[in-house]
């Protein structure tokens, strides 16, 4: 890790040593180890959760008479997507039509996936990549809203000026 020193511009004239400044102001090196780790535990801790806890056990149901309605959903040709039914426009909204088909039901969306079985690594794989950027934003977040403990030997001065500084609650 390359490192820039340079006078603490505060205090140009006092006893306070030089700090340090990372090049770029891009996360050290040393910060990749715990950003990983975390990554990795969230990622557990949540695959975890979602298999034992059951939470979502009540999310889904089976469709009632799904043997005779799946041949009439493949005989409409549906492709992937989201679909909001009964389907109407903005405009359309208020037309008596469109009431009397909300009235009559069902009222509902349906999201249709591709054909097969569901690809559970590509899933699992971008639950991580997601877990990873998250664990990069909030490191990123900490490393340039902590302020960095007084180096060893720092005078009175310094401590005194740390605490008159605003931190990230204040502000």
């Amino acid at each position: 890790m390359t490192l820039w020193l340079e006078k603490d511009s505060l205090a140009p004239n006092s006893s306070i040593p030089v700090r340090q400044k990372e090049a770029a102001d891009a996360l050290p090196s040393r910060s990749l180890a715990p950003i990983l780790l975390s990554a990795v535990i969230v990622f557990i801790a949540s695959s975890i959760m979602h298999m034992v806890l059951p939470y979502h056990k009540s999310d889904y149901r089976q469709l009632p008479d799904e043997d005779k309605l799946l041949p009439s959903l493949r005989a409409a040709g549906l492709q992937k997507g989201l679909y909001i039914f009964p389907y109407c426009t903005h405009k359309e909204m208020n037309s008596p039509a469109a009431q009397e088909k909300y009235k009559q039901g069902p009222v509902g969306m349906l999201t249709v996936f591709p054909s097969g079985p569901p690809a559970m690594p590509k899933f699992l794989a971008m639950w991580f990549a997601y877990t990873l950027i998250i664990s990069v934003v909030v490191a990123n977040l900490a490393a340039h809203s902590v302020m960095r403990a007084p180096p060893i030997g720092a005078s009175s001065a310094w401590r005194g000026r740390r605490r008159s500084l605003p931190t990230v609650w204040e502000s």
